[in-house]
């Protein structure tokens, strides 16, 4: 079964990851990354809106490399959050003064390149600065990666994230910063960590978090 694309974006760098916004589901963000040459790893964001078959970039960021992205909402503010390659957790602020406005049910499919820019309203969502804790990796270990994270139901600003070094962390903000309240090595092969590439708290068990790797 084929399903056709209604509408298609060139994102450059590798693609790996894509999150609606929970309260709207017609802004979503997608995160990318791509290895250098010298090893490290760069990444984009792209804050993106559809308008029935119109997709907008509203805006673009270049980052670190991403690989894993999570919206999370604290304080009455929605925030964005990623697993970067330097080992860090990092967060965004969405600007969401203007929401994007309602889908055009009468929209063309094959839109004019006037119509691609979308209805008109300034200013846009946006994200920018967050000042919750400063975005310094994890560890002190070399190469460490953070590829993947999940909030905590139980509590809004404590994630869980999977680490390249095989341990799985539990963080939550002290003392300005990121700190980690449990870390266990969840995975390993032939003694030695393995990349472990997701983790998740059980949507209906907020005790329990899964965890998977290449072991």
């Amino acid at each position: 079964m084929e399903c056709p694309a209604i509408c298609t974006l060139d994102t450059e760098l590798t693609a790996d990851s894509v999150e609606a916004l929970p309260s709207d589901r017609r802004l979503f963000v997608c995160g990318t990354y791509q290895l250098q040459p010298d090893n490290t790893r760069i990444g984009r964001l792209h804050l993106l809106s559809v308008f029935g078959s119109r997709l907008r970039v509203l805006q673009q960021l270049d980052v670190i490399g991403v690989f894993d992205l999570k919206w999370v909402q604290w304080q009455g503010q929605w925030f964005l959050s990623q697993a970067a390659a330097d080992g860090s957790l990092r967060m965004y602020l969405l600007d969401q003064c203007h929401p994007p406005p309602e889908a055009d049910p009468n929209a063309d499919a094959n839109p004019t390149p006037e119509d691609d820019a979308g209805p008109t309203c300034a200013p846009t969502p946006s994200l920018g600065p967050c000042n919750v804790c400063p975005q310094l990796p994890l560890t002190e270990a070399e190469g460490v990666m953070a590829l993947s994270l999940d909030w905590s139901a139980l509590d809004s600003l404590q994630a869980a994230l999977s680490l390249s070094s095989g341990t799985v962390a539990i963080v939550q903000p002290a003392e300005g910063r990121w700190a980690i309240h449990n870390e266990w090595m969840g995975h390993g092969l032939g003694g030695f960590g393995a990349e472990t590439w997701t983790c998740a708290w059980d949507r209906h068990d907020p005790f329990t978090l899964y965890s998977g790797a290449d072991d």
